[in-house]
């Protein structure tokens, strides 16, 4: 950057600007350092000095063959040191004059000499003190920035050789409490980058944790910073360039950088920041409703990765839905991708995960507050309307069934005879552990009506909902209630599930068949029945983690004791699955219920 000294003479120099510009740039192309920055300074107020003469002087200061011999010590009032001095500022200068797109296709021309500069410029410069580093790197990554604002010259610099190790290595040593143009600049790089690209950036950090911490660390940072409604444009704007830099990154074809990113709370952060710009409830700023976009874009995309209930359950802990309001009214402002993304949020993605209940109990808390009065008139309004009204249905009907669910937990039938009790007061079977009996008399007479015969199969039923390979399992709690859900379902689509198997299979008795249920395509259950005897079915059993449990739930159906229910379930990119043995089979006859 230009000396003490030097600015001294520029500011005589300005003044002479203002007298005799001509003379100035007579001056700047002899070789003036002060002359330069006198130009340079006032290039941003006078636009009438953005001309093509101009862009060629600065990149003239940028030809590759004017670099001094790298590594060598170069003292204050040397030729080399006014050739530095000339070289950096050019570059303040072109992050001036190339804000004019049509000035671009000069420095494309000169590309070569300037990248040789930023690779002198980034070697060099990691030996002075991080202020003036920051500095020298943020006015060289701006330039960048500019550049690929032409789709032609943002390929060629995505071709470049070391670019992308490059821009990483600046990006990791930025100040994470700057909100400085190198995030934005790196995130434009980056876009549609392929797996060799995220493949260079991670070898230039080190390791896919280290370009996690980095990013989260930058987004945490942004969270304490105070977003108000005179917030700069260019504060918001480097947020969504943070978050858009995260979702590219979560994008990659290796799902370990996303991963660890999630493993590090970036949905959390994501929506923390979401809540804390819509509640401005500001929109008519461009820069604010663009990253506002961005945040549901990025939700959008990574809530289903890993098994999806996690990451919605973090999103929604941490105000997801209060933002989908708080948005409504400017709905018809965005953009149509981020409308697409909130109809999906809103009317796809969050309504299948209500199908566990940890995410049930999440969503009813998150949506009481939102009952109120102002809450409600935004979301009245706004096109999201029905999806929203649908969507507090759908929490509130699996509330009730959580409700009910929690009432039979404490409060049981004996399995004999039928009395209700106390849970407490009951006792339970030595063998199984489940069934519970009011009697020594009752239990007896259980065990000889048949429950000798179920006794291990339910003992052998898995305490967990198995994901497929080198996947984790779900709570026994979600289980449980997937379970009831399915059953409930089952109770309320009996008629149609006995219509199917007439029109399916006619003349095959219903104790014969089994029942699928499937969870992943929409909110409704789609239903299937197959033969208990069908070998594609049994060849899928038998493979599953749980063969021996499955194939004695399979003997008990076959035996007539009740019915197989295979049900599918969404777990972000893959499917869970629940196999249980709905027993007695009642579905079968009119007189089905829970």
């Amino acid at each position: 950057m230009p000396s003490a000294q030097h600015q001294t003479g520029a500011s005589r120099s300005m003044r002479t600007f203002e007298r005799d510009s001509a003379k100035i740039f007579q001056l700047a192309r002899g070789g003036s350092i002060t002359a330069l920055y006198a130009i340079v300074t006032n290039i941003s107020a006078c636009p009438q000095h953005r001309k093509p003469d101009v862009t060629r002087m600065l990149c003239s200061y940028l030809d590759a063959s004017k670099i001094p011999v790298p590594r060598h010590p170069i003292a204050v009032g040397s030729a080399a040191f006014s050739v530095l001095d000339c070289a950096s500022t050019s570059f303040m200068g072109l992050g001036q004059i190339l804000r004019d797109k049509s000035l671009l296709p000069i420095a494309v021309g000169s590309w070569p000499g300037l990248f040789e500069w930023i690779l002198y410029f980034q070697e060099r410069n990691f030996h002075v003190p991080m202020h003036d580093r920051d500095d020298i790197m943020e006015m060289i990554m701006y330039v960048i920035y500019l550049m690929q604002s032409d789709d032609n010259m943002a390929r060629r610099l995505r071709r470049t050789p070391r670019v992308i190790n490059l821009a990483t290595v600046i990006w990791m040593a930025e100040d994470p409490a700057s909100d400085s143009v190198i995030t934005s600049a790196f995130e434009r790089l980056l876009l549609n980058a392929s797996a060799a690209t995220m493949e260079e950036v991670v070898a230039a950090a080190g390791t896919f944790d280290a370009v996690a911490d980095r990013a989260i660390l930058r987004l945490r940072t942004a969270l304490r910073r105070r977003v108000s409604l005179t917030a700069p444009t260019r504060l918001v704007a480097h947020f969504g360039a943070a978050v858009e830099l995260m979702r590219h990154f979560g994008s990659c074809p290796n799902d370990d950088l996303g991963l660890a990113l999630m493993d590090r709370g970036a949905i959390i952060g994501v929506t923390k920041l979401l809540v804390k710009l819509t509640s401005l409830r500001i929109y008519n700023d461009a820069a604010i409703r663009h990253t506002i976009s961005i945040c549901f874009h990025y939700l959008a995309s990574l809530v289903d990765a890993s098994d999806g209930v996690t990451g919605l359950q973090q999103a929604v802990k941490n105000g997801l839905l209060r933002a989908i309001v708080d948005v409504s009214p400017m709905f018809d402002q965005l953009h149509e991708d981020t409308q697409e993304s909130l109809r999906i949020l809103l009317g796809e993605v969050v309504p299948r995960y209500v199908l566990f209940r940890s995410i049930v109990s999440r969503a009813a808390k998150a949506l009481e507050p939102l009952r109120a009065t102002d809450y409600k008139e935004k979301i009245t309004n706004s096109p999201l309307k029905n999806l929203w009204e649908a969507l507090c249905s759908l929490v509130s009907e699996r509330a009730e069934a959580k409700a009910q669910l929690d009432t039979l937990t404490k409060v049981a039938r004996c399995q004999n005879c039928h009395k209700t009790a106390q849970k407490v007061s009951l006792r339970r079977c030595s063998g199984c552990h489940s069934l519970l009996y009011c009697s020594e008399e009752c239990q007896i007479e259980a065990w000889e009506r048949g429950h000798r015969k179920l006794c291990s199969i339910i003992a052998a039923r898995p305490p967990k909902v198995h994901l497929p390979a080198d996947g984790d399992s779900l709570r026994e709690k979600d289980r449980v209630f997937h379970e009831f859900i399915t059953r409930i379902d089952i109770r309320v689509h009996a008629a149609r599930l006995r219509a199917m198997a007439v029109a399916q299979f006619p003349g095959v008795a219903p104790t014969t068949l089994g029942v699928g249920v499937d969870y992943t395509a929409s909110v409704d259950p789609r239903f299937s029945l197959f033969r208990l005897g069908d070998r594609d079915r049994l060849r899928h059993l038998r493979e599953t983690e749980d063969a021996e449990f499955n194939k004695d739930i399979l003997r008990a159906a076959v035996a007539g004791q009740g019915t197989l229910v295979e049900t599918i379930m969404p777990l972000g990119a893959t499917q869970g699955e629940l196999i249980f043995l709905y027993s007695p089979p009642t579905w079968m006859d009119e007189s089905e219920s829970v």
